[in-house]
């Protein structure tokens, strides 16, 4: 009994043996398997600590050098907050109440505008680093008439630019004429990692530079005198009130500006090649502001005027939201690929725009910073190769 246990054991032993240098054989390669695959989801931070990787977004290209083009096309329309030149007046009679009417604002036009972008795509870390240049060009055109009943309130300049004793307070006719000039330079590095399957977030900084002109001129004529409150229709053969008269307020300012800009682009890969993005950024710009008011009476320009210049310095927050759709392909043997994004685009400036808010009994004028909107449809197209 003794001599057939040995046996078994001597047997056994061996094969036991070699079964365990197998799996010990297979379990080596799986755990450096396991290290292999731990490493590419894990790394140290500056400090030395360890911790979870992100996967990074990158464009998958056969022989890519890494660098990338963009052309935006933009359709948008310029909004100045509260930005009215007249005042409708529906009274019997001018410069009397009752006064009910309507508020007309100095509104601009759709218009196109572009943005054109570079960058290289780092194999680092898969950090990219984009300059930008936007260029946009609207104009305004608007106007108000009393027609047979009421008058036109002018909402801009001073009822005392005629002279004494009288006084400019109301005509039959406003025309206002505006033109915007904006343009900026955006510097960004930025890098895309996935957060899930579906979701990846593009965080960036960088610096921002923006310059902006604007340049508004509001014409009002018209109107029979009443009393000491003059009518640039006047009477014929008066010389206080000529025919043909006209009083003019033009306000024109531009700043340049320079700050930090932060902000992160959000993407949701809905399907094969197709996605849904929302991007938002937002700068602080250190703004250099020149400003000036010109306010005039056309009987004697040299003298019955107002022309001040200012200039200082603020700071103008901005805000930048893009929402839309995206699709991505690549073709010639997968080394090149093409994005084409359509969505609307709102810019937000805070104090950007400067206008003559009233003139004081001594002629010196207040101002007040409004705000500007621009908004529209942005065609979004890039290139890597």
């Amino acid at each position: 009994m003794f001599t057939k246990v040995k046996k078994i054991a001597l047997f056994t032993l061996p094969l036991v043996a070699a079964v365990s240098v197998l799996s010990a054989g297979e379990m080596s390669d799986r755990t450096k398997r396991l290290e292999d695959q731990m490493k590419d989801v894990r790394g140290n931070n500056p400090t030395g600590k360890a911790g979870a990787v992100t996967a990074p977004l990158s464009i998958n290209l056969e022989e890519s050098c890494g660098w990338f083009f963009t052309v935006n096309a933009l359709y948008w329309q310029p909004d100045i907050q509260n930005n009215s030149f007249a005042q409708s007046d529906a009274g019997a009679s001018a410069h009397a109440l009752p006064s009910v009417g309507e508020e007309y604002q100095a509104k601009y036009k759709w218009d196109w505008g572009f943005r054109l972008g570079a960058g290289k795509l780092f194999k680092h870390d898969n950090w990219a680093l984009e300059a930008q240049y936007t260029w946009f060009d609207a104009s305004a055109s608007s106007s108000v008439s009393a027609g047979s009943v009421g008058t036109v309130l002018p909402t801009r300049g001073t009822a005392q630019i005629i002279g004494a004793p009288q006084i400019f307070e109301f005509c039959t006719e406003a025309n206002a004429q505006g033109s915007l000039n904006y343009q900026s330079v955006d510097l960004t590095l930025s890098r895309a990692y996935y957060v899930s399957q579906e979701l990846s977030f593009q965080p960036g900084w960088g610096l921002k530079a923006s310059f902006l002109n604007s340049k508004e001129s509001v014409e009002y004529t018209g109107g029979n005198a009443v009393g000491d409150t003059a009518g640039l229709n006047g009477v014929v053969g008066s010389p206080g009130y000529p025919l043909g008269a006209n009083v003019k307020v033009i306000d024109k300012s531009k700043f340049w500006s320079i700050g930090p800009k932060v902000g992160v682009d959000s993407t949701w890969h809905v399907a094969e090649g197709f996605s849904l993005f929302g991007n938002l950024s937002a700068s602080l710009l250190y703004a250099g502001q020149d400003f000036n008011y010109k306010n005039t009476y056309s009987v004697d320009v040299d003298n019955n005027k107002i022309d001040v210049t200012m200039k200082y310095h603020q700071f103008v927050p901005t805000v930048d939201a893009f929402i839309g759709v995206r699709w991505d392909g690549y073709y010639s043997n997968n080394t090149q690929h093409v994005g084409v994004g359509l969505g609307w685009e709102v810019e937000y400036l805070w104090n950007a725009v400067q206008r003559g808010a009233y003139i004081r009994d001594d002629f010196s004028v207040m101002t007040t910073s409004k705000d500007l909107t621009m908004q529209g449809l942005t065609l979004d197209l890039r290139f890597d190769f």
